[in-house]
């Protein structure tokens, strides 16, 4: 059986698993644990490949996965170890997750995290590519989902006459939760942020705080909707709605009952997209910023360590006042990404 192309049909499917021979590298890391016992639990005969577990304690070692999965323990760095596991492995599906992940330690050493980061994808392509392995490589295709409900045509009108406001905070330098930690900065954002989502409880909006992250942000959200209460002595019960993301579907779910959302994740903004529900995105990071100028969006995107209220306050009046626009331009950018995602498809592997 060749390596083969995990769908999301796939995804669910025991009878796909089943016996599945699965190479998995990174997989002491913490999401690789979490996918080494998914694996397992769905009946695949998993090998992982990586460093020893990074942290002490680890989940790798606290679900005791040693005992489940066979590990390989080297670096994806050693092409010839990385080689002669590929051979004797002989999976039907390779999935890479080995990686220098830490954004602050990649700025401090960007040579071992290049190093790791590229050469060690190149190193696993290579590998099965002077093993004449017969396989189809997927790279991250999110915006060639096929999401139900994309580009529906919301009322924009709530209860009160106002509009539904997704607000998806962060826990951007929460000493609690971020590696940057300053407990200073953190409660700047959220007292800005607050008195922002004020201002639109006072225009009549509601609003639905919501996490793009199962966990990582539940304490600003509490954080936020505390501050909103206490300082400006809002009714939270009527014009707030707080309900936990446990998965991707509730995700999907609070997005899709907002007429447009404030966030700061990536992947927040992209299935914003997805769903063309207009963003206003307050960037933390670089690839948000780039993301929403390659939608030609940038002026409803702002810096989230240089913006106060004001400057929040008028770029979501704008955004409002643009709403179909944005919309239009938003579902042709998406349509044009899928259709070049397809070509490129088409190109790497060609119907016989």
């Amino acid at each position: 059986m060749p390596p083969a192309v995990a769908t999301f049909g796939h995804m669910l499917n025991r009878s796909f698993w089943r016996g599945c021979k699965v190479l998995l590298t990174g997989h002491t890391g913490f999401k690789g644990s979490w996918l080494s016992m998914w694996l397992d639990a769905l009946g695949a005969n998993v090998t992982g490949y990586a460093l020893e577990p990074p942290t002490q304690p680890s989940l790798f070692e606290q679900a005791k996965l040693a005992g489940s999965i066979r590990s390989i323990y080297a670096d994806v760095r050693d092409f010839q170890r990385l080689k002669a596991a590929v051979a004797e492995c002989r999976a039907d599906v390779v999935i890479h997750m080995a990686a220098q992940s830490v954004v602050r330690r990649g700025y401090e050493d960007p040579i071992e995290t290049y190093s790791s980061n590229v050469m060690g994808t190149v190193h696993i392509l290579e590998a099965l590519r002077q093993l004449k392995q017969p396989c189809v490589v997927v790279a991250d295709s999110v915006y060639g989902l096929n999401i139900p409900g994309a580009n529906i045509t919301r009322s924009h009108v709530g209860r009160g006459g106002g509009l539904t406001i997704g607000i998806a905070p962060m826990a951007y330098c929460d000493p609690r939760r971020y590696w940057d930690k300053d407990k200073a900065v953190y409660e700047c954002f959220i007292r800005k942020l607050a008195e922002f989502s004020a201002g639109l409880i006072r225009d009549r909006h509601r609003l639905r705080l919501f996490s793009t992250d199962i966990w990582f942000d539940s304490q600003a959200i509490l954080d936020l909707e505390l501050a909103i209460k206490n300082q400006y002595a809002v009714d939270t019960a009527t014009w707030i709605t707080s309900e936990p993301v446990t998965g991707i579907n509730e995700l999907l779910s609070q997005l899709s009952q907002v007429d447009c959302v404030v966030t700061r994740k990536f992947h927040g903004v992209v299935f914003a997209h997805l769903l063309n529900v207009p963003v206003l995105a307050i960037s933390h990071h670089p690839k948000v910023a780039t993301l929403m100028d390659d939608f030609e969006l940038s002026e409803y995107c702002v810096d989230i360590r240089k913006f106060d209220v004001d400057l929040l306050t008028s770029t979501f009046d704008r955004l409002v006042a643009n709403m179909d626009d944005i919309k239009a331009c938003v579902f042709r950018k998406v349509a044009c990404y899928q259709r070049e995602l397809a070509l490129k498809f088409d190109q790497l592997f060609p119907s016989a």
